[in-house]
């Protein structure tokens, strides 16, 4: 018993092409290589109309992928446009707080040193006037009478005191000498020496006594 081999089909149409092969040999062959040649010069044509077109930039899936990019490229443009007008609105009102608080420190620091300067001024003008009423009050009490106490000391004079050396200045001998002239400190001489005695009329006198 025999068997077809596996995976073969056989029709009316194989039969019948078969049929007319056999009857005009070589015509298939003819045929066939006829439609390969017509497909490869169309496809030669497509392949060059479609460089051409890359050439140009007008091929569609070029400009497919071109215009993709783009939007892509714009959508990335507008959100650093957005995140780079976010930062400078950030950093324009930090710095605007930044510079607010400035001012206010440097009101409070200038506040602060003119409180301290008038503080200081005030307490040297209460101190001035303390001294000066201290001055006023001492000078009231004990003005003439610790004047006249301490004249008076120091003409008072104890017993068996010795005597300093101040006590035997002669300062009208020095008021003498600045107020009169050398001519009249001559003359002045002249007449103290005319009335003053001699060794021997004193020693007369001495001796008649």
């Amino acid at each position: 018993m025999e068997q077809n081999p596996p995976n073969v089909v056989e029709s009316d149409e194989e039969t019948a092409s078969a049929t007319g092969s056999e009857l005009s040999p070589g015509s298939g062959t003819r045929t066939q290589r006829l439609l390969y040649e017509q497909r490869y010069w169309e496809e030669r044509a497509r392949l060059l109309l479609e460089l051409e077109q890359l050439r140009q930039g007008t091929h569609p899936e070029y400009l497919k992928v071109e215009k993709r990019l783009q939007d892509e490229l714009d959508d990335r443009l507008q959100q650093n446009e957005i995140e780079r007008d976010r930062a400078l609105a950030a950093i324009e009102r930090d710095c605007m707080m930044e510079h607010a608080a400035s001012e206010v420190e440097y009101e409070e620091k200038v506040a602060e040193l003119v409180a301290n300067a008038i503080a200081a001024l005030e307490h040297e003008r209460k101190a001035i006037e303390h001294e000066y009423a201290t001055m006023e009050v001492g000078g009231c009490a004990d003005g003439g009478g610790a004047m006249t106490q301490t004249a008076r000391w120091k003409l008072r004079s104890r017993v068996n005191e010795t005597p300093t050396p101040e006590q035997h200045r002669k300062p009208m001998v020095r008021q003498l000498k600045f107020l009169l002239e050398e001519d009249e400190i001559v003359d002045d001489l002249g007449v103290i020496l005319a009335n003053t005695p001699g060794d021997g009329e004193r020693g007369t006198n001495e001796d008649g006594e």
